[in-house]
This record gives structure tokens, sequence and C-alpha cells, in this order.
């Protein structure tokens, strides 16, 4: 899940410096329609906000899906008040997750939707590919990541093994 993060996390920080750049204003409710004037950064910032709320078919889903199954699996594995830690901590990470997309949804309501709060919103330019296109290939990682887990999961196998090489037993399993 620490890999999933650092890719779309990457990627909505990369998103943000673009829609400073193209707008010219640090302040979100100054911007606003930038999706029409900015399509290809509004575009991997919509992705990047699907993969950080854990929305198919994104990176995301997958590694809170892991999590999921783990507080599940523990909750009803132990018992007594051992058992009850772990649906607590399932809860709350469905409210986190909640308002993960309510955030999400807001700032993609606030700068990309809508029209221009400020002139320098309505004068606002897409990014030069060479600032989008790292974005979009951290974009084209979410997906694979969500499409093909596998992949990612083999990425993180050979990692934990370099940091720790009894993990190669217990990846084996």
């Amino acid at each position: 899940h620490l890999l999933n993060h650092a890719l779309f996390k990457s990627l909505l920080f990369l998103g943000a410096g673009s829609l400073m750049h193209g707008s010219g204003s640090r302040d979100l409710n100054r911007m606003g329609g930038l999706m029409r004037r900015m399509p290809i950064s509004g575009l991997l910032i919509v992705c990047g906000s699907l993969a950080i709320s854990a929305l198919p078919p994104f990176n995301g889903l997958i590694g809170e899906w892991f999590i999921y199954r783990a507080l599940l699996e523990s909750g009803t594995v132990l018992s007594g008040l051992a058992g009850f830690f772990p649906l607590v901590l399932l809860g709350l990470l469905a409210l986190v997750g909640g308002m993960v997309i309510v955030v999400m949804t807001r700032i993609i309501g606030i700068a990309l939707a809508g029209e221009p709060r400020s002139q320098a919103a309505a004068e606002a330019h897409e990014a030069g590919w060479p600032m989008w296109s790292g974005m979009a290939a951290l974009a084209l990682l979410c997906l694979a990541g969500g499409l093909m887990p596998v992949l990612l999961l083999q990425v993180a196998g050979r990692a934990a093994i370099l940091v720790d090489p009894a993990a190669a037993t217990m990846l084996a399993e």
C-alpha cells in the first residue's frame, strides 16, 4: 500500500503544481473551470483522485482491499477485546475513505469544474508536455496497479526481500 501511496500522491502533488503553474495562483478558491483550459492536467488529477479514493480501476483499491481483508480476518480470528480492535480500525478506515472521497470531490469541483473565479483562472493554460508527461506516467502506473495488481505485488515483494531477507520465505508461502 506504501507503493500505491507513493504513486498516487506523487501524481496529485505534480497535479497541484500543474494547476498552480497553469492558473498562476495558489488559491484554490480563485481557480475554477480549469478542466476546460487544462484538460490533460485535469484528467490526470481526476485519475489521481480516483486512485487515492480507492475507487476502481485504480491501485488504491487494491491496497485498501488487502488492509480491509487483514482487519476482517484478524477481527474474526481473535477473541474477546483483541478481536474488537481490528473491527474498530476497519470502521475508522471506512470513515477515512469516505472523507477522502468528499475532499477529492470538493477539490475537483472547486478547481476543475464550473466557471473561472478569477481572471488568472480564465487565462489559464495547459502545462507543457515535460510537466504533464510525468503525471501521465504515474497515472498509467496507478491504472496498471489496479488492473494488474500482481505486478505491484512483485515489486513490493522484491523490496521486502531487500529490507528483510527472511521475507523471501514468507512470500514463498
